[in-house]
Protein backbone atom coordinates (compact mmCIF):
# COMPACT_ATOMS: atom_id res chain seq x y z
CA UNK A 1 0.00 0.00 0.00
CA UNK A 2 2.96 2.06 0.42
CA UNK A 3 4.13 2.34 -3.13
CA UNK A 4 0.86 2.66 -4.38
CA UNK A 5 0.20 6.74 -2.14
CA UNK A 6 4.03 7.61 -2.85
CA UNK A 7 3.23 7.09 -6.63
CA UNK A 8 -0.34 8.49 -6.54
CA UNK A 9 0.91 11.34 -4.74
CA UNK A 10 3.86 12.09 -6.71
CA UNK A 11 0.88 12.61 -9.58
CA UNK A 12 1.72 16.19 -11.29
CA UNK A 13 -1.92 18.02 -12.10
CA UNK A 14 -2.94 21.12 -13.95
CA UNK A 15 -5.19 23.09 -15.11
CA UNK A 16 -5.12 25.12 -18.58
CA UNK A 17 -7.03 27.30 -20.26
CA UNK A 18 -6.82 27.59 -24.15
CA UNK A 19 -9.18 27.20 -27.75
CA UNK A 20 -10.20 23.35 -28.49
CA UNK A 21 -8.35 23.00 -32.03
CA UNK A 22 -9.08 19.31 -32.12
CA UNK A 23 -11.02 16.41 -30.75
CA UNK A 24 -11.23 13.30 -31.21
CA UNK A 25 -12.59 9.82 -29.61
CA UNK A 26 -9.71 9.06 -27.46
CA UNK A 27 -7.80 12.41 -27.21
CA UNK A 28 -8.65 16.40 -27.46
CA UNK A 29 -5.49 18.68 -28.80
CA UNK A 30 -5.62 22.14 -27.03
CA UNK A 31 -3.87 25.38 -28.27
CA UNK A 32 -0.75 25.47 -29.04
CA UNK A 33 0.11 21.65 -29.26
CA UNK A 34 -0.98 20.00 -26.02
CA UNK A 35 -2.35 16.85 -26.34
CA UNK A 36 -4.97 15.46 -23.04
CA UNK A 37 -6.27 11.95 -23.44
CA UNK A 38 -9.74 11.02 -22.45
CA UNK A 39 -10.02 7.81 -20.57
CA UNK A 40 -12.93 6.12 -18.75
CA UNK A 41 -15.76 6.96 -21.28
CA UNK A 42 -15.23 10.71 -21.03
CA UNK A 43 -16.27 12.83 -24.09
CA UNK A 44 -15.55 16.14 -25.46
CA UNK A 45 -18.82 17.90 -26.06
CA UNK A 46 -16.62 21.03 -27.40
CA UNK A 47 -16.22 21.86 -31.11
CA UNK A 48 -12.68 22.99 -32.34
CA UNK A 49 -12.43 26.85 -31.38
CA UNK A 50 -14.37 27.17 -28.59
CA UNK A 51 -12.37 28.27 -25.16
CA UNK A 52 -12.09 25.62 -22.81
CA UNK A 53 -10.58 24.72 -19.33
CA UNK A 54 -8.72 21.06 -18.96
CA UNK A 55 -8.39 20.26 -15.66
CA UNK A 56 -5.36 17.24 -15.99
CA UNK A 57 -2.89 14.68 -14.28
CA UNK A 58 0.35 14.14 -15.71
CA UNK A 59 1.02 9.68 -15.31
CA UNK A 60 4.22 8.63 -14.58
CA UNK A 61 4.86 8.71 -18.54
CA UNK A 62 4.47 11.98 -18.86
CA UNK A 63 1.13 11.37 -20.68
CA UNK A 64 -1.59 13.97 -19.51
CA UNK A 65 -5.32 12.49 -18.69
CA UNK A 66 -8.17 14.95 -18.37
CA UNK A 67 -9.53 14.74 -15.27
CA UNK A 68 -12.35 17.65 -16.31
CA UNK A 69 -13.25 19.94 -18.96
CA UNK A 70 -15.56 22.74 -19.51
CA UNK A 71 -16.26 25.55 -21.52
CA UNK A 72 -15.07 29.22 -20.48
CA UNK A 73 -15.45 32.97 -21.15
Amino acid sequence: MGAAAASDASRVCGVTIAPLRACFPYLIIVAPDSVFFLRHGMTCAYGPGTRIQVVYAENDDGVMDVVSIQAVR
